[in-house]
């Protein structure tokens, strides 16, 4: 008898070869997911949705179910992509309130097409990138809808892969947060490819009033022998040093033990189940200790 995530998982390979050979993108229809215990749509559109079939990274499930469970305030979700983390969350509190920031208009219209068909009412979404300042950047990408894009140029070494160029948009976030009369977050997660200084940057004002949690995916500086090494060292140690200035405690979060470990710094590795931090101001530590075994 198969089981359901041996179905769900067949479906993601029919329709991930249907997309390698282009046909997924001529079809439009609607599947349904269980996590959680509940039930979602996933729309299919343009060849895009069918990677949301396959859950990946529970241990952030967890973790978010922890984290708002016990801290109060809306959940930002900055690189929305196709919406892996409104699923999430939505398994989590359907009527938790979300806002995500996405750029990317052909992730951004399926995820909002995401939220619409699942009825989730209170997550809303803003088509925009997060930074320090408000203007138009260029995007670089290998798909329409890659999760790899990044706002760097010289972000990563193999350039010809990612040479699909757009014009986005960004904004500093402590603005739109003000705008939008935010009372208080629980967390903020950013998955931004080389740009979590810039966006950090811009929610200086927003880190120091709320002291949300946030959660930051750091991808690893293999080598700092070369120049592209050098580049993200460089911009690894000034973010580490904007958090530490703002009076937060950095983590890394062990993915499969579901713990925390305390770092003042990221060694050079090349290890990538060493990519998500959790950093937590000072004031909320011994709140996070009660919830979390911390190394």
């Amino acid at each position: 008898m198969p089981t359901l995530a041996s179905i769900q998982n067949l479906r993601y390979s029919f329709l991930l070869a249907s997309s390698r050979v282009g046909l997924l993108q001529h079809f439009n229809f609607d599947l349904r997911k269980k996590l959680k215990g509940r039930s979602f749509v996933l729309p299919i559109s343009d060849g895009i949705g069918y990677q949301n079939l396959v859950s990946t990274e529970p241990w952030a499930t967890e973790l978010y179910k922890k984290i708002l469970s016990n801290f109060e305030g809306s959940f930002i979700d900055v690189g929305v992509n196709n919406g892996q983390t409104i699923l999430k969350i939505a398994s989590i509190n359907p009527k938790q309130s979300y806002i995500g920031f996405e750029p990317n208009p052909v992730c951004y219209n399926y995820s909002r097409k995401l939220i619409r068909k699942n009825k989730l009412t209170s997550f809303s979404l803003i088509p925009v990138g997060l930074h320090y300042e408000s203007k138009i950047v260029e995007l670089y990408h290998d798909t329409e809808f890659a999760s790899g894009a990044s706002m760097l140029s010289n972000f990563r070494v193999k350039k010809e892969r990612y040479n699909q160029v757009q014009n986005v948009s960004v904004l500093a976030g402590d603005k739109v947060l003000e705008d939008k009369n935010i009372s208080a977050i629980s967390i903020i997660k950013a998955d931004v490819e080389g740009v979590e200084l810039e966006v950090m940057m811009g929610l200086k004002q927003s880190l120091s009033k709320f002291k949300p949690l946030v959660l930051l995916e750091i991808l690893p500086v293999y080598n700092t022998s070369t120049e592209n090494g050098r580049f993200r060292k460089e911009r690894q140690d000034q973010l580490i040093n904007l958090m530490t200035g703002l009076d937060y405690q950095m983590m890394l979060v062990n993915e499969k033990a579901g713990t925390l470990s305390r770092l003042q710094s990221i060694e050079v590795h090349g290890d990538m189940s060493k990519t998500n931090y959790l950093f937590a101001h000072k004031k909320c530590l011994s709140k996070l200790e009660n919830i979390f075994t911390i190394q």
